[in-house]
This record gives structure tokens, C-alpha cells and sequence, in this order.
């Protein structure tokens, strides 16, 4: 379960990751995305990272049921948050087309970011492995970070970026390390 978990959450990292680093482009003028290309980066991750979770349930679909009480635990708390960024990402959405306020929809990815702390610390305590309060300590201080630099879209991509690469991609490679040694 935790090679599954680690591989979906990694992807996700470097996925997502990639997207706000193309985006900070475009908007700090590295160079222009064009309408397009913004369009695409956009999209893109969403789409690939659909098709990557749907191939890992697919290929570790007998090993999906958790053993042990920390194994269901771990399983729940990314569960919950996934569902909770499913509803929260439906409230951000439509709140913001209809106010046609895009500055709303910025507030998503800082709850995001805010639940995936409360994950982590959740995961800790439960694991007992300071490492993962580590992730959970980085995924507040982005949630802060980008919540600050929500009105100026560049750094918050770059500081968003960065937390998906830090504390999505990295702690996500680890779980598969974990998850294939069987500890």
C-alpha cells in the first residue's frame, strides 16, 4: 500500500510541480507560455495524473487493502484530504466564476497546502517518524507563504512549486522506498 501511495504522491509532486513552474515562467517573462501553452500547463497535469493514479489502482489492485491499524489510519487521512480538495476545489471553482473573482480560486491551493500539513502531522504521530512532521511543518509554512503571496501571482507559483516538489515529489519517493523494503 505504501509503494502505491508514495508512487500516486510523487507524481502528483513532480506533476503539479512542474505546472506552477511553468506558469512562474510565463509570469515572471522568462518567456511567454502563450495562450495555449498556459492553457496546457493548466490542464495537462490534471489529465496525466488521472490516467497515472487510475494505471496504479489498476496494477496494485490487490494490494490495496491495509493491513494493520497505522496502515488504515495513513490510508484515511489521504483519502479524507482527497475528498475534502475534490469539495473544496467544486467551492473554490464555482465561487469564483461566479463572482468572476480569480483571486478566490487562489485560496484553493492554500488549503490544499494546509491540509496536506494536517496530514503529515497526522501521519507522524501515528508512524512516529520525525521526518514526516518535517513534511508536515514544510506544507504549513508554503500554506503560509503562498496565502501572503496570493496577489502577486509569480511568487506564488514559484513558492507553490516548491512545495510540490519539497513536500509532495520527495516525501512521495520516500514512501516508495519504504513501501518496497516492506518496513
Amino acid at each position: 500500500m505504501m509503494k502505491g501511495t508514495g508512487a500516486v504522491y510523487a507524481a502528483a509532486g513532480v506533476l503539479y510541480g512542474l505546472q506552477c513552474v511553468l506558469v512562474w515562467i510565463d509570469l515572471a517573462g522568462v518567456f511567454s507560455l502563450g495562450k495555449l501553452g498556459m492553457l496546457a500547463a493548466g490542464v495537462m497535469p490534471t489529465v496525466l495524473f488521472v490516467i497515472f493514479m487510475i494505471w496504479v489502482i489498476v496494477r496494485d489492485g490487490k494490494n490495496l487493502n491495509q493491513k494493520g491499524v497505522a496502515a488504515r489510519a495513513m490510508g484515511a487521512a489521504f483519502g479524507g484530504a482527497g475528498l475534502a480538495n475534490l469539495v473544496l476545489a467544486l467551492i473554490f471553482g464555482v465561487t469564483a466564476f461566479k463572482r468572476n473573482d480569480f483571486g478566490l480560486w487562489l485560496f484553493f491551493p492554500v488549503t490544499v497546502c494546509a491540509l496536506q500539513g494536517a496530514v503529515w502531522y497526522a501521519i507522524a504521530i501515528i508512524r512516529r517518524r520525525w521526518w514526516m512532521g518535517g513534511v508536515a511543518a514544510g506544507w504549513f509554512a508554503v500554506a503560509i507563504a503562498t496565502g501572503l503571496f496570493a496577489r502577486t501571482p509569480a511568487d506564488f507559483n514559484l513558492f507553490l512549486g516548491f512545495g510540490c516538489f519539497a513536500f509532495m515529489a520527495a516525501p512521495g519517493y520516500a514512501l516508495m522506498r519504504i513501501g518496497a523494503s516492506g518496513k
